[in-house]
């Protein structure tokens, strides 16, 4: 197969299955991308390759997922995920601050915290002060969730298993745990034992809930008789592994604006604006197809981005030609082509 690519980015082309047993085709862009505050998003010199295996946080597989493989074959919706930290805003040790992205008219925001545990107080607990932090990790092992007792008897919170905060049934002689440091606006961690959802920017592990519901019935009946073929119920909703706060409710065009708020060292505010280019392939030299912007993942710390571009299609024939062009879009807004209004912390 001859595969042209008349972009800068780095493709990958494979093949799938879907629900019908049929094949389907899908070709991966992964472009990497650079800002500056009040800079629409450009092109780096040097691009990263494709991620072809999820990768953990310190590349430890039992930790939180860092980066997700952009080996999948489909997703409905794009996912935002945000990496890296938050920072106390004015660079100076703070108990408690804000934190926010904003991606179009999309957005989501957190309450971070400095250290804090839950303290033993006769029969009950009580809540610390937090200790004052000048950032706190963007990771879910700083959100709720985690485990409760030890060795056989250890339960975790399957909506989040590395967290922190979780308080299952049973007696444990804890005099001390630690409390989530990351937790929603709409409603923060006040009651020991009750259970919250997790809170964060990245990407939700594929076997938590209520993500590995979606993959479906996976039973000995499928085992036994339809393995590897989907479940009949499989979901691919799956493969969006945003914070569900974070999938967008349709498809990125890729020119929105972007906000991030308390996720730099030196800037408190910055506005960006992804770069406005869209991907089209030619198949056999006749079939156009267009591949849709459904990952983004920002880097505030670094003024980086990854941006995934994917084609999913059918094809009777034989692919023997494949040729890639990248289109920029026509409108670009602000009409300055830089968005305003970045502040140093």
């Amino acid at each position: 197969m001859e595969f042209i690519n008349v972009t800068p980015f780095p493709p990958f082309f494979f093949s799938n299955i879907d629900h019908a047993d049929k094949a389907v085709h899908i070709i991966v862009f992964k472009g990497t991308f650079e800002y500056q505050p009040n800079e629409v998003m450009k092109p780096c010199q040097f691009q990263d390759e494709l991620v072809t295996a999820d990768r953990y946080h310190d590349d430890d597989d039992a930790a939180s997922i860092l980066y997700e493989s952009d080996v999948v074959p489909f997703k409905p919706r794009s996912d935002i995920v945000v990496t890296g930290h938050s920072y106390a805003p004015g660079g100076h040790p703070m108990e408690s601050w804000g934190t926010r992205v904003v991606v179009g008219e999309h957005q989501k925001a957190l309450a971070v915290y400095g250290e804090r545990h839950w303290r033993k107080r006769g029969l009950g607990w009580s809540l610390s002060r937090p200790e004052p932090a000048l950032s706190v990790p963007l990771r879910y092992e700083y959100a709720y969730g985690g485990s409760w007792g030890a060795g056989d008897k250890a339960t975790y919170y399957e909506q989040n298993p590395v967290g922190m905060g979780f308080a299952g049934f049973g007696k444990f002689e804890y005099q001390s745990i630690q409390a989530p440091q990351i937790e929603s606006i709409e409603e923060p961690v006040q009651e020991f034992g009750k259970h919250y959802r997790p809170e964060g920017f990245g990407f939700i592990g594929k076997g938590w809930l209520p993500r590995r519901e979606l993959v479906g019935t996976t039973d000995d009946e499928w085992l036994q008789h339809e393995h590897p073929s989907l479940p009949y119920d499989f979901d691919f909703s799956f493969y969006n592994g945003a914070h569900p706060d974070l999938i967008y409710p349709g498809m990125l065009r890729g020119n929105e604006p972007i906000t991030l708020i308390n996720l730099h060292p030196q800037y408190r505010t910055i506005k960006t604006q992804l770069p406005g280019l869209m991907i089209g392939a030619r198949i056999n030299k006749a079939v156009v197809t267009r591949a849709y912007l459904d990952t983004l993942i920002l880097d505030p710390e670094n003024l980086r981005a990854h941006l995934t571009w994917r084609a999913t299609f059918r094809m009777d024939d034989e692919i023997e030609h494949i040729e890639a062009r990248l289109v920029e879009m026509a409108e670009q807004s602000p009409s300055s082509n830089k968005p305003q209004g970045a502040h140093h912390g």
